[in-house]
């Protein structure tokens, strides 16, 4: 048994009596490609909530042996939303990831089960997608460069709040012609209520593009 998996036991078992059950990574899908933020050399972890938690801790490595204070690139922080953008991670290396949740008590509850994925960075320099304005109302408005994607056709929309919970069935850009190079879209977001959310956008073969936009919606 490795390290990392002796390390979450031995927590596990001195909090069993305790603490609530461990929290759900939601995205990226546990093995696939990490998800882009919208920031230049950034990827987006989103986990679920847990009734009465103030806050989520949550363990970043690209060494699979271990939880913290290891060797490699590891990050540890505690967070107050539902999901956490880091930057600069290694470029094609899988990172392992885990997340428990804090209550106002100083408890935390168990770590969740060990989700990973690749850092696999779009081309640089390169503005795949724009969002226009943000705050946003009923619509969410978009430019898409084809050229940058030339095999791509349809791009999937997906809304998420901050639990990690879709909130509208997924909107798809279709491109409208083979010569088309820069489309405006518009998405409707009439069933979403005010907030803060997690736009995912993702190509139709689900690898050649994903990106994550945080929007505000008024």
């Amino acid at each position: 048994m490795s390290f990392f998996y002796k390390n979450l036991l031995t927590i596990s078992l001195i909090w069993l009596c305790t603490f609530t059950h461990a929290q759900v990574p939601l995205l990226p899908p546990d093995s696939a490609i990490g998800i882009p933020g919208s920031v230049t050399n950034s990827f987006v972890i989103v986990w679920s909530s847990a009734d009465g938690a103030i806050a989520y801790e949550y363990v970043l490595t690209d060494n699979q042996q271990c939880t913290q204070g290891c060797a490699g690139d590891t990050r540890q922080n505690i967070v107050t939303d539902t999901f956490a953008v880091e930057l600069d991670l290694k470029e094609n290396v899988d990172y392992y990831w885990i997340i428990r949740a804090v209550y106002a008590d100083s408890t935390v509850g168990f770590y969740s089960a060990i989700n990973s994925f690749v850092a696999d960075y779009p081309g640089p320099g390169v503005e795949i997608i724009k969002v226009l304005g943000n705050p946003i109302s009923s619509r969410l408005k978009m430019e898409v460069d084809w050229q940058v994607l030339p095999n791509v056709s349809s791009i999937f929309v997906n809304v998420y709040d901050l639990v990690g919970k879709i909130v509208m069935p997924t909107s798809v850009l279709t491109k409208a012609g083979e010569n088309i190079r820069f489309e405006k879209f518009n998405v409707d977001l009439e069933p979403v209520l005010s907030g803060v959310y997690l736009v995912i956008l993702s190509s139709d073969d689900n690898a050649s593009f994903r990106r994550t936009y945080k929007v505000v919606v008024f």
